[in-house]
């Protein structure tokens, strides 16, 4: 877990000249709360027994997919994010999952599927786009990838993650200076982010930039 949000962090290594953040999934159900994000209750379901029954299994359901995928138990998982889907099948928090679930069990092009049905639920959707665009870069399509990563920043220019993300491209493409870019801009959000800081000052030594890199890390 790193900065609050589910990702898979690769920090840095002494045989390797910087710092490279691995691709963190972004899920809505670590970023809000479920009852606010799954679904609205007033909007979904009337004050009768029955609904309020629906309401709280579909709660509990993603709930329990949501502790499966922090455990790795991706096939568990899926398989209850499915039955949410069936249920609730233009819910973004339930295709971001799904999306991460398949990122991980490395079938791209289901992962990118449901970012996408996620995208058209919800065009404003950064994470959403942040999601495609790890897809983008485990393929090797930088270029895309940087994109999805910026659009998903114009969109949310808060977007933690969406800043790690986007270093992480571009260190891949070779742009070193847009990387410390990027998590200078993550720690103006968030100052007592370590793990940034600390992958932002292992950048600056490997660039030589030894001053600058003590702030850093300070």
């Amino acid at each position: 877990m790193c900065c609050g949000v589910l990702c898979n962090v690769k920090h840095f290594h002494p045989s390797v000249v910087y710092a490279f953040f691995s691709h963190c999934f972004v899920l809505f159900f670590v970023l809000f709360p479920l009852s606010n994000f799954l679904f609205s209750p007033l909007k979904c379901f009337g004050d009768s027994p029955e609904p309020t029954k629906r309401m709280l299994s579909f709660q509990g359901l993603a709930e329990l997919a949501h502790r499966e995928y922090q455990a790795g138990d991706f096939e568990a998982a899926e398989r209850h994010c499915m039955q949410l889907w069936r249920q609730e099948p233009d819910n973004t928090g339930v295709l971001l999952l799904l999306s991460s679930i398949h990122f991980q069990c490395r079938r791209l092009d289901r992962s990118a599927h449901f970012s996408t049905l996620a995208i058209k639920q919800n065009p404003l959707l950064a994470e959403a786009y942040s999601n495609l665009g790890n897809v983008y870069k485990e393929r090797g399509q930088l270029q895309e990838a940087i994109e999805h990563y910026r659009h998903a920043l114009r969109l949310k220019p808060d977007f933690i993650d969406g800043y790690i993300n986007l270093a992480a491209a571009l260190v891949a493409a070779g742009d070193m200076e847009g990387a410390v870019q990027a998590y200078v801009s993550a720690l103006q959000y968030n100052p007592d982010l370590y793990c940034v800081r600390s992958d932002l000052g292992n950048l600056l030594k490997a660039l030589g930039r030894l001053e600058e890199a003590k702030v850093g890390v300070g």
